[in-house]
């Protein structure tokens, strides 16, 4: 690409993939597809799966859009984003490591729902939220 260095394309921006993963993240959450999300906001569905990986940066009003369209505030793509996370790094590649794929994600949520006890569900958050909390 004329004018874009190999490392730039190879390497995503830390703070792309965390807007990107918290974008696809809300976008299972809530159901949606790719193309319904990319239909909404007048883009193709192989530029959210850019955007999801943070391949592509996404510009201010297309941020916006895509709030307005999942029905969150703006700094909810920025919720990961902490200030030790930027030192140092303008590229993250082991983001992928610990993003997880949509497909892990939709079965882990399946398997959540399926589970009929509600009390038993608030539990497992609970020992989830413990466990990352130990960053173990």
């Amino acid at each position: 690409m004329p004018g874009t260095s190999k490392a730039s394309v190879e390497k995503a921006h830390v703070i792309d993939r965390l807007v990107g993963g918290q974008l696809r993240k809300r976008r299972i959450e809530l159901g949606l597809t790719q193309l319904s999300v990319a239909e909404a906001i007048g883009v193709t569905f192989q530029q959210i799966q850019k955007y999801e990986r943070g391949s592509n940066r996404i510009v201010a009003s297309r941020l916006y859009d895509l709030a307005s369209t999942l029905d969150v505030p703006l700094e909810y793509f920025f919720a990961e984003v902490q200030p030790d996370t930027l030192a140092g790094a303008k590229t993250d590649d082991a983001a992928d490591d610990t993003c997880p794929s949509p497909k892990e994600t939709r079965n882990l949520i399946k398997a959540y729902y399926e589970i009929a006890d509600p009390a038993l569900r608030k539990k497992l958050i609970e020992l989830v939220r413990s466990v990352s909390a130990s960053k173990s």
